[in-house]
């Protein structure tokens, strides 16, 4: 009876706690090219640091049978930032934010230039221009300086999103149009056209610009 109960226990066990992972070994990702070896490893070691997160890189590559080096102990710690920053995704905006100022000072030539362009039959020369830029990027620190101080005074009572969303996501994009309207002198529909362009364009550079200092938080600051 004894055995019989035994046996039943093992086949009403699910099969997933019978699987155990598998990783490559050091000597299989060294037959593969360069970026396949990379994308597999970072990936075995994103798997095991989200199965083991109290375990030390050391003891985690040895866990996985990998060499302690400089290199998969490297690898290692930035998949443990990819795993942080996929449970934690607040952060993104935690490091993208303290960047915004260096954002607009980049891209305020980038965005008068393409206002020249779009009002060159107007007399306005590049410098009026980029005056004009950094009147509205002025607005955009001081409605950052807002934003934080209204997360940082309500003790997390009050998280990034809303703050952000009122702030950036309405009150800019209605106090660039406005001051596009007044500034220029056009009417609604034209102004709405090249509104809706410079956002668009403003929004591919940031974008862009958000995912090389995300990437370099991961492989630089990790």
């Amino acid at each position: 009876m004894a055995l019989s109960k035994v046996i039943e226990n093992l086949d009403n066990t699910p099969t997933d706690s019978l699987q155990t992972t598998t990783y490559f070994t050091e000597p299989q990702l060294e037959e593969k090219g360069y970026f396949s070896h990379y994308y597999n490893q970072n990936a075995d070691y994103k798997i095991h640091a989200e199965k083991n997160p109290l375990m030390s890189i050391r003891e985690a590559l040895k866990d996985i049978g990998h060499e302690d080096n400089s290199r998969n102990i490297s690898r290692y710690r930035k998949a443990m930032r990819f795993n942080d920053l996929e449970n934690r995704p607040y952060q993104i905006v935690e490091i993208i934010l303290p960047k915004i100022p260096l954002f607009l000072f980049f891209f305020a030539p980038i965005i008068s230039l393409i206002l020249w362009l779009l009002y060159v039959r107007h007399p306005f020369n590049f410098m009026e221009h980029l005056v004009f830029t950094f009147h509205i990027f002025t607005f955009f620190f001081l409605s950052l300086f807002i934003l934080i101080g209204v997360v940082s005074i309500s003790f997390g009572l009050i998280s990034w999103e809303i703050p952000t969303a009122i702030i950036l996501g309405i009150g800019g994009p209605y106090y660039l149009y406005k001051a596009m309207r007044r500034f220029y002198n056009q009417g609604i529909f034209i102004t709405f056209l090249k509104f809706t362009f410079i956002n668009f364009v403003f929004f591919l550079l940031f974008t862009m610009s958000a995912l090389l200092f995300i990437i370099g938080s991961v492989f630089i600051g990790a």
